[in-house]
Formats: structure tokens, C-alpha cells, sequence
């Protein structure tokens, strides 16, 4: 880390910013090196760095609010002008207002991992490390689907995406998330009997809306999938036994992983693969 660059020489905002992100930068090679089992060790050091970084913004904005600043330390640097340029134009209103931006960027993202890190892990954070450190002694690895409505489909569909036809056991090509709704929402309407005494509204109407909008889908309709495609689906989750929908069927199954507390929205899917798969 170059931490104690700028000490023989005043440091404005704005190299105190660019400093900043270069020891982000070097921080996150850093974490990447050290691979999931130290990520305990590696989120501390990303709080340290943080709560660093918003003590030495707050000290300067400190020196600055009671004149101690030089006018040359408020100057931008970013456009490394020569000298003699520097002094008769000095910076630019726009650098001004990229400077200002980028320093109270800084400062944002440097107070949220502070408050975070008061708060301690959060439900979202516990429940994502106890599923990854799961799927990790199986070999497999959490592949993330954006947090919609669509993320059970679309989790079935990266699934289908890379298993071999050969090595699920069945003949289906590919079926992209609204296909994989359609496929459903087929298969419920064809089996009232099975699945109408689980159903709150008209069994109609409730395909309807799963087959055209962005209903979130549920174990109903993973039941139907599997049904309908012939193939078995197996649902992880943090501290409860693994789902398995349709042990009778051949072949490998489709993995999903499901989240209660994922990305502040409640409930969430996403996809499972081997770790030799994950991109």
C-alpha cells in the first residue's frame, strides 16, 4: 500500500482521492489472492481501509473548513498541467465539479462500509456464506441470477443452458425463462386435480398471470417443470435439507439454490453449478 505517499509534499483532495482508489484497487488484488476460506480476514482489511480513507477525508475537510489548507492543496491535479499553465489558468470549473464529485463519492462509500461494519453481518450476508460454504463441500458454486420475478425461471434456464442433454437424461433443447413459464403454466391446466387445492385464486387466472407477467414462481411450479421436462430439480438453502422434486427421473437434475433474505427483497433463486462449469 503507498499509504504514506504525498508526506514530504502537500496533497491536495483530489491526489488524496486518486490515492485512495489506487489502494482500493491494490486491496481488491489482494482479496482476490486470498481465496474464500480467509474471507473474515479479507472484509476486515476492506473495513480498515475504509475507515482509514473516511478518517483522512474528514481530517482534511477539517483543515480545510478552518483555513489551514493552502489554496495550491484545493487545486485539482487531474490534468497534470505543466507549471507555468497551472498558475495562469488554474483548474476548471468542470474539474472543480469532477473533483467535488469524486471526493464525496469517497466519502459516501467510505461511511457505508463503516456503518456496515458497525452493524456487523447482515441476514443477507450469513445466509449467502453458509450456502456458499455448503455448495463448496459438494463442489458447486453459486452462478447469480438477477433478483426479479423471473429469478426461479431464469435460474432453470441457465441450468438448461450448460447441462448436456446427454448427461440430464432427456431430449429438451434449451428453454429460455418465459418458455420455462409457458411450460408451467401448460402443465398446471392440464393437471387441474393435482395442483388446484393448492391455489389461492382460480387456477385460470393464476396461470394466466404466471405465464405473462413477472409472478414470482415457487414450488408449485418447479413441481410442474419437472413434471412437464421429466427431469429432477434439487433446491439448496442455507440451514434446511436439500428440496429434491422428482427423485424418479433419470439423469442429472437442475441445481437452484433458494435465498430468503436475498438483496433486502425477501425471497430469491439462483443457480447452482459445478464448480468446474462457473465461468
Amino acid at each position: 500500500m503507498s499509504g504514506d505517499e504525498g508526506k514530504d509534499k502537500v496533497e491536495t483532495k483530489g491526489q488524496m482521492v486518486q490515492r485512495h482508489k489506487r489502494e482500493v484497487m491494490l486491496l481488491k488484488k489482494e482479496v482476490k489472492k486470498m481465496g474464500k476460506k480467509r474471507k473474515d480476514e479479507a472484509k476486515k482489511l476492506e473495513q480498515d481501509l475504509a475507515a482509514k480513507h473516511e478518517g483522512e477525508l474528514r481530517a482534511f475537510e477539517e483543515r480545510e473548513a478552518e483555513g489551514e489548507v493552502k489554496e495550491s492543496a484545493k487545486e485539482d491535479p487531474s490534468s497534470t498541467p505543466e507549471p507555468e499553465v497551472a498558475e495562469k489558468k488554474g483548474p476548471t470549473r468542470a474539474q472543480k465539479r469532477r473533483e467535488a464529485k469524486a471526493a464525496k463519492e469517497a466519502e459516501r462509500e467510505a461511511r457505508i462500509a463503516l456503518e456496515r461494519a458497525e452493524l456487523g453481518e447482515t441476514p443477507e450476508e450469513r445466509e449467502t456464506k453458509m450456502i456458499e460454504e455448503r455448495l463448496m463441500d459438494l463442489n458447486f458454486v453459486l452462478h447469480d441470477i438477477p433478483p426479479d420475478g423471473n429469478c426461479m425461471f431464469r435460474s432453470l434456464e441457465d441450468q438448461l443452458s450448460f447441462q448436456s442433454t446427454s448427461a440430464l437424461g432427456f431430449q429438451h433443447k434449451p428453454i429460455d425463462h418465459s418458455g420455462l413459464r409457458k411450460v408451467a403454466a401448460d402443465h398446471i391446466r392440464g393437471n387441474r386435480e393435482d395442483f388446484e387445492p393448492f391455489l389461492e385464486a382460480p387456477l385460470d387466472e393464476y396461470c394466466e398471470r404466471m405465464e405473462s407477467t413477472a409472478e414470482w414462481g415457487g414450488h408449485l411450479e418447479l413441481q410442474a417443470i419437472s413434471q412437464a421436462l421429466d427431469v429432477a430439480i434439487e433446491v439448496y438453502s442455507a440451514d434446511q435439507p436439500v428440496v429434491k422434486i422428482g427423485e424418479d427421473k433419470e439423469g442429472a437434475p437442475l441445481r437452484l439454490a433458494y435465498h430468503l433474505h436475498a438483496y433486502g427483497l425477501g425471497e430469491h433463486y439462483n443457480s447452482v453449478r459445478p464448480i468446474s462449469t462457473s465461468p
